[in-house]
């Protein structure tokens, strides 16, 4: 599960000072290793907690849905405070799905989600990401509030799927897609595979609008 192991060479990344935002994706939730921590900041780089998994053909959404949308008798999420406080206990800047299932879209999921932020910036914890990549490789105006959000605040960091393990082609369109919504486009992420470096490079000088779009590299 990504712990640190006796064999040195599979715990060494030597790309910190070139990451603005370490995914965790081979740690479980909460569960990214003190020392990486450690490493990452030493080194100016924010850090994930780790990441969970919801695919439509394994494991839904649903069951965690309900818990996000458990409430307090005065209306407000119920886990809204702990998670905020577990990240910080644990000195990790954020959480991380890969949430290929329909759920991401749900009423009480946004507003879960928009409510760690502004947890988040209520305690000072200014640094807070909440990570997403779905099935979507494109921002529009029906899902912007869903995977990135409004004028009434932010719901997540996306990152864009995969054009057949390359980036995605709706860059640019993403890109207004998020400015229209919430006048930035930071905090969005083209992904790209790169097992191959064999890739469309050239995609991201595509318009003045995909050149300010961020990049994931997985």
């Amino acid at each position: 599960v990504g712990q640190p192991t006796t064999n040195f060479a599979d715990d060494v990344f030597s790309m910190w000072n070139y990451t603005n935002l370490f995914g965790s994706w081979n740690h479980g939730f909460f569960s990214a290793p003190g020392a990486w921590v450690d490493a990452a900041h030493k080194n100016g780089t924010n850090i994930m907690s780790g990441i969970k998994f919801f695919e439509s053909w394994g494991t839904n959404s649903s069951a965690w849905n309900n818990v996000l949308s458990t409430k307090n008798s005065d209306g407000s999420f119920k886990y809204v405070k702990p998670l905020i406080n577990c990240l910080m206990y644990f000195g990790s800047d954020g959480i991380n799905y890969n949430w290929e299932d329909s759920g991401y879209g749900e009423e009480n999921t946004i507003a879960f989600n928009k409510a760690l932020y502004k947890e988040a910036e209520a305690c000072g914890f200014d640094n807070f990401h909440l990570g997403v990549y779905t099935s979507v490789s494109g921002l529009n105006s029906y899902n912007v509030n869903s995977l990135f959000g409004n004028e009434e605040g932010r719901t997540a960091h996306t990152m864009l799927n995969y054009a057949s393990s390359d980036f995605s082609y709706n860059m640019g369109s993403s890109v207004t897609a998020a400015e229209t919504a919430m006048g930035t486009s930071e905090g969005l992420y083209a992904g790209v595979w790169i097992v191959s470096m064999n890739r469309g490079w050239s995609r991201l000088n595509q318009s003045e609008e995909s050149k300010r779009c961020g990049l994931c590299l997985w």
